[in-house]
């Protein structure tokens, strides 16, 4: 992938002193760099308005699909995305890389799972630019499972390294300004395409923070704590959509390196951060696995929110999963009555008959 500091313009189209470029399309451009930097600043409404003007251009109509599904309609992303595409449609596969990707992501969570994830390594095997890998990769860690997430992960964390888009892009927006008023146009929208390039990069963080995760869990499994540690903390701040999960993930990790006080304290902001039974059924649950391995008395009240709030949830498989920790919990302490029960109880629920999907 092309970085940073690989030259001023690099990746934008180069500029020639023939090639001539007015102040209004400089002013388009200017427009449309500002919209993504709105976007990726939260200010999705005002965002969406800008790219209302240049919904004629790629990364004015990808833009608008961005802000649909930053507003919580992925349905509605989904055809914007397709959209995108089609203003593309005579410029190679690796340059729709970004519309196709994030058309996946959309699908699969407007109930597509099946179709995203096949959209996503079906492109996979056609296109080798490193970009277009990156984007892809990053779509697919949020859409399929198991070794081919994991596998995901490792290409999209190799390819990204370390690059702050968000900063990137601004040292190129500020350059297109100082390139403006010393008369070099065609330079200064030079450096805003790249400057809209890299922002719509920033949108792939979640995709990254999950990569971190993946890549944490997988190392934890393998011994690798202090590793595993390094990636969940560095996917604390880019899962926003899904920070209490990473929360989680990072304080359990503490709980198995024994620094019980710094798991607790995140565990505990998950726990009373959480808005849904899942979450609260997640959080409780990695409460009661600190207090548990720190010997503290609540442990066990922990567990049986846990199972409460899943329950409630309806997700039998965690409330099985919660009572077999208990069961062990109790166990160890003596108390074989009570953990007979858990463990009846988790065989219980895995095999009561359950609705079969629609």
């Amino acid at each position: 992938m092309d970085s940073f500091g690989d030259g001023l313009l690099n990746g934008a189209p180069a500029a020639t002193e023939a090639d001539l470029i007015s102040e209004k399309e400089l002013d388009r451009r200017e427009q449309l760099a500002r919209g993504w930097m709105l976007l990726a600043d939260g200010k999705v409404a005002t965002a969406r308005r800008m790219f209302a003007d240049l919904a004629n251009e790629f990364w004015g109509r990808f833009g608008l699909a961005e802000a649909s599904l930053a507003a919580g309609d992925p349905a509605a992303a989904v055809p914007v995305f397709a959209e995108a595409e089609e203003l593309w449609q005579d410029k190679p596969l690796e340059r729709k890389a970004p519309a196709i990707a994030r058309r996946a992501v959309a699908l699969a969570r407007s109930g597509e799972p099946q179709y995203a994830a096949y959209l996503c390594e079906s492109t996979l095997k056609e296109v080798t630019d490193p970009d277009a890998v990156l984007w892809l990769s990053c779509a697919g860690v949020q859409v399929w499972t198991g070794e081919r997430r994991v596998q995901a992960a490792h290409g999209a964390l190799a390819i990204a390294e370390s690059i702050d888009f968000r900063k990137a892009a601004d040292l190129y927006h500020q350059l297109a300004a100082t390139l403006r008023r010393t008369g070099h146009l065609s330079d200064a929208a030079c450096a805003l395409h790249r400057a809209v390039e890299l922002l719509a990069r920033s949108r792939l963080g979640p995709g990254l923070g999950l990569s971190h995760l993946t890549r944490a869990q997988e190392l934890a499994a393998a011994g690798a704590l202090a590793e595993a540690i390094d990636h969940a903390q560095r996917a604390q701040s880019l899962c926003t959509d899904r920070p209490l999960e990473a929360m989680c993930v990072l304080a359990d990790l503490y709980r198995r390196a024994m620094r019980f006080d710094e798991a607790r304290r995140l565990a505990r902001r998950a726990y009373d951060s959480s808005r849904q039974h899942g979450e609260l059924g997640l959080a409780a649950r990695v409460l009661g696995q600190i207090a548990a391995s720190a010997s503290t008395p609540e442990a066990e009240e922990y567990f049986r929110v846990s199972a409460d709030a899943y329950a409630r949830a309806g997700k039998p498989l965690e409330v099985a999963e919660t009572f077999r920790v208990l069961g062990h919990l109790l166990a160890e302490r003596g108390q074989l009555m009570e953990a007979v029960s858990c463990f009846d109880q988790a065989c219980a629920t895995v095999l009561a008959p359950r609705k079969p999907r629609s």
